[in-house]
Parts: structure tokens; C-alpha cells; sequence
């Protein structure tokens, strides 16, 4: 059955087979049939399989190791195979590349939403991220397989994601997120929104909205809207290391003629004059890797961590105070050598 040339038969069944066990975390203890013997060996968040195989003489043992790689959703897989032959020294082969896997990245990389669901892409995602030139990059660096569900179940069902309870109440917690745009020029534009909590509004589970002040005058991001109504929100949790992106279509309506989303959307912790209403209908989102994401703390979040620490020292002064005043009376005059 096994074939003898070299590169093929055993060798490739020792490389193609364990790979694709170690990559979907295929136990194969029990997939022993003559000449072929499998050991596997797990350490940690490593594993490694390796399969023996004879034929007319010659050995072939095929190594897979798989272990945790700096991208999230990757990992390294170190692929080696050693070929014997009678009376020749043993060849060795081995290759590294860059794997993902989708089950791996979910269980070890994805951090917990609000609410302690899991959070993941929504089904639309894919088909508006992974385009033809994206597909191809992925297919390069060996995400292809993981990722082709996820860009093609939804393309016969062209309609929008529905925000999920740890979608919405994250978004309802932020005090800022960048929104960008494309202008006629074809360049992208980027531009950070900021205000209290929650200024960001949850109007239903497929429409978020914002109330729009004055700023510099530019008009860059509605300009840009009115041309081409696409847009993607990044919208950043610093200090909890989390992030959620958003794709969706907006709308930018000045104040004047829409006064009742006005009242819904005004930040009141902001003093300035509301000029437009933006409204976002989502298309999709994904919950992005929280691995470089760098933790920042507003204020607003250090102030509980302050003020009990401006406690504690208020405490300790007291103390000292009184620790000064006993030593003080302990050496007062009349007192000293009793």
C-alpha cells in the first residue's frame, strides 16, 4: 500500500495526516493498522504526533509539533521526517509554517464578552472582509481552510447581523470609538468620536447612532458618506483589552430635521449644540484579538482605585499623627529617665 519513492506514500501520510490531526485535535491512539503506528504526546497548549511507517526496508517516521505562535489565532507547526534507508545515513526533512485554527484560536485566544458569552464573528462578517485579494493572503499564510466557512456560508443570504446582549452592552459602556470612511478619492479616512459613556447609543440590535457636534470644520467623514454610505467602527475597551469591529452603512441627518432623534442621542455631558444625528444599520462584526492590545485606564476608570488610596493615606497620616503625639508625650519634661 505504502509506497517506496521518496517524498511520497508514508512520508506523506506521516506529514499531510498529522498535520491535519494536530490542526482539528484529532486524537489518533486508536488509528493503529499495520505498518503504521501513531504516538502522540501532549504537553501544555503543545502536541506532538508522530507516525512510523515500513516499507521494503526503509523507515519513515513523521513528526508534527504544534505549538502557540504570537498571533492569536496561529500557531508554529514544525513538521519533520526522517527517512531510512539499508546501509545510507538517515535523511532528514523538516519545514515550519505558520498554521490557524479556528477551534484553537476560540478556546485559547478569544477573550470572554460581556456577560460571559464567547465572543466570535458574526456570520456576515466574512463575506464583506475576505475578499479576493484577502482570501488569497490567507490561502499564503495557511488560514485559508479556517476562515473559507466563514466568507462563504453567508454569501447566499445577503442580509444583515443582529447584535447579540454582549455586543450591545459593550457598546453601551464605551466612551469612544474611530470610525472610517472611504472618500471619491479612494483613500481611507479615520477619525476618533469621543463623549460620556454610553454616547454611543444602542438604538435596536441592528442600528447604533451618535449624536454629531461641531469640530473643525473639515466635514471630512460626512462628506464622505454622502458619497459612498459604507463605514467600519472600531470600538476599543482599553482597560478590559477588548475590541469590537463594526461594518455597517450610516446615515447623517442634520438636527434640524430629525428633532426627535436628537432628543435620543444628545450627550447632556456635553455642553455644545447638536448639528447632525449619525446612524449606523450594522452589517456585521467581529470581536478582534485582545493579545497587543496595549491597557489604558481614563480617569473615570482609576477613580475607585484613587480614591481608596487617597484613603488608606489619609489613614496612615491619622496614624502617624497619633504615633507623633505618644512619642511626643513619652519624652515630655518631667517625664524623661521614669
Amino acid at each position: 500500500m505504502l509506497s517506496t519513492d521518496v517524498g511520497g506514500g508514508v512520508s506523506q501520510v506521516a506529514t499531510t495526516m498529522l498535520n491535519a490531526s494536530s490542526f482539528v485535535g484529532v486524537r489518533l491512539d486508536d488509528v493503529t493498522a499495520t505498518p503504521l503506528l501513531v504516538r502522540t504526546a501532549t504537553t501544555g497548549i503543545s502536541v506532538t504526533v508522530a507516525l512510523d511507517g515500513r516499507d521494503d526496508g526503509r523507515t519513515v517516521t513523521g513528526t508534527t509539533e504544534t505549538a502557540e505562535a504570537g498571533s492569536c489565532r496561529g500557531f508554529t507547526a514544525r513538521a519533520r521526517r526522517t527517512i531510512e534507508l539499508p546501509g545510507s545515513a538517515p535523511q532528514v526533512e523538516t519545514s515550519t509554517t505558520t498554521r490557524y485554527d479556528r477551534a484553537r484560536s476560540d478556546q485559547h485566544s478569544r477573550h470572554e464578552a460581556v456577560g460571559g458569552r464567547k465572543a466570535l464573528m458574526s456570520r456576515h462578517y466574512g463575506r464583506i472582509a475576505f475578499t479576493e485579494d484577502v482570501v488569497a493572503e490567507q490561502e499564503r499564510n495557511g488560514s485559508g481552510m479556517q476562515y473559507a466557512a466563514a466568507g462563504g456560508a453567508a454569501a447566499a443570504a445577503p442580509v444583515s447581523d443582529r447584535l447579540g446582549p454582549a455586543e450591545r452592552a459593550f457598546l453601551a459602556e464605551r466612551d469612544g470609538f474611530y470610525l472610517a470612511s472611504t472618500g471619491a478619492t479612494g483613500w481611507p479616512y479615520v477619525q476618533y468620536r469621543g463623549g460620556s459613556p454610553g454616547f454611543l447609543r444602542v438604538l435596536d440590535d441592528a442600528t447604533l447612532g451618535w449624536a454629531d457636534f461641531g469640530g473643525n470644520l473639515q466635514y471630512v467623514s460626512t462628506g464622505n458618506v454622502a458619497g459612498d454610505d459604507r463605514v467600519a467602527l472600531i470600538v476599543m475597551d482599553y482597560a478590559g483589552q477588548r475590541r469590537l469591529k463594526v461594518y455597517g452603512r450610516a446615515r447623517v441627518q442634520d438636527a434640524s430635521a430629525a428633532p426627535d432623534l436628537v432628543r435620543v442621542l444628545a450627550d447632556v455631558a456635553v455642553p455644545s449644540v447638536v448639528e447632525r444625528v449619525v446612524t449606523v444599520a450594522v452589517a456585521a462584526y467581529d470581536w478582534n484579538c485582545p493579545r497587543h492590545i496595549v491597557r489604558r485606564f481614563t480617569a473615570r476608570e482609576l477613580q475607585p482605585q484613587v480614591l481608596r488610596l487617597v484613603s488608606e493615606v489619609e489613614a496612615l497620616r491619622d496614624e502617624n499623627r497619633a504615633l507623633r503625639d505618644q512619642l511626643q508625650q513619652a519624652v515630655a519634661p518631667g517625664r524623661e529617665g521614669s
